[in-house]
C-alpha cells in the first residue's frame, strides 16, 4: 500500500480534503490535471501556468487572460501595460 492509501483513507483527512482530486507523476515529472480542475479555472491546451511554493505546499496558477486583467491593478497602471502588448 503507497503511503497517499494509506493516509488518504484516514477519515479526519478525507473530512479536511473533500474535494481531492488525485494525479500521479510520471517518470519525467508530469502530472495530469483533473478534466474538472481544468474546466473550473479555464485550463486549455497551451495555456502556461505558474508554479511557486507556499510553505509546505506546490501551487499552481493558470495564466489565463481572466488571471492577467484581474493582475493589470496590482501594477498601478491601469491595464495600459495589456494596451502596449
Amino acid at each position: 500500500m503507497q503511503a497517499w492509501d494509506k493516509f488518504k483513507s484516514d477519515p479526519k483527512v478525507c473530512f479536511l480534503l473533500p474535494r481531492y482530486s488525485g494525479a500521479v507523476v510520471t517518470i519525467k515529472g508530469q502530472i495530469v490535471i483533473p478534466s474538472k480542475l481544468r474546466r473550473k479555472f479555464g485550463i486549455k491546451k497551451g495555456t502556461q501556468v505558474y508554479l511557486y511554493e507556499r510553505g509546505d505546499e506546490i501551487v499552481i496558477k493558470p495564466i489565463t487572460d481572466e488571471y492577467i486583467r484581474r493582475m493589470a491593478g496590482i501594477m498601478g497602471t491601469k491595464g495600459k501595460l495589456l494596451l502596449a502588448a
